[in-house]
């Protein structure tokens, strides 16, 4: 109900601020700044806009309440001994899973993650039931993994996708039919177009 309030500021030579996650208590934010120099990971003061370097690299990290980040460098899922009231590491990293393509971890450290060479790698897209039963969207059909952050999106009568489809160069969207139906190409833009939504009555992306 409050104001926005802007709590970080973008530097000369900084692209932009990407949080990750927040320090218990939820004063102090984990923060990738992409420079012109170099990523790394820095903490946030929320009340001051203070920043703190803790690490270097493109990293997106999870504080645990076993009192460690994990956090990935490169195609490297490493964990370290952290102390949230100091923001500091405590202790040496060590690494978990190397050829990392993505991660989720949960606040007690139950890992879910996938592995391989993002470049040959495709994801599939499956229905799951609340029983857990799983079936393939369209058998054979996949996403590649380079432009799985790129978006996709259910519509909301669940019978079509809206996806990024990239030629080398830029990327279009895509409106995909499930099951088995065709795919009509709704962009035709030279720019980068990505991260499609549906409007809720579905008429519109």
């Amino acid at each position: 109900g409050g104001a926005i309030e802007q709590v970080s500021q973008i530097q000369p030579g900084e692209f932009y601020h990407y949080v990750s996650d927040f320090l218990p208590g939820g004063k102090v934010a984990l923060v990738t700044v992409s420079t012109q120099t170099g990523n790394e990971l820095r903490a946030l003061d929320l009340a001051t806009g203070e920043m703190k370097s803790l690490t270097r690299g493109w990293v997106v990290a999870r504080h645990l309440t076993t009192g460690h980040l994990v956090f990935d460098v490169g195609e490297s899922l490493i964990a370290a001994p952290f102390d949230a009231e100091a923001v500091q590491f405590v202790g040496p990293e060590v690494p978990l899973v190397e050829d990392l393509i993505a991660y989720s971890i949960s606040d007690t450290g139950k890992l879910i993650y996938s592995t391989g060479e993002s470049g040959t790698v495709k994801h599939e897209l499956v229905w799951v039931t609340r029983s857990g039963a799983i079936e393939p969207v369209e058998a054979g059909w996949a996403l590649d993994v380079l432009h799985r952050w790129a978006g996709w999106s259910l519509s909301p009568d669940g019978g079509s996708l809206a996806v990024m489809e990239a030629d080398g160069e830029g990327g279009d969207i895509w409106i995909k039919h499930v099951p088995d139906g065709p795919r009509t190409r709704l962009t035709f833009s030279p720019e980068l177009d990505r991260k499609p939504r549906w409007a809720p009555d579905g008429r519109t992306v």
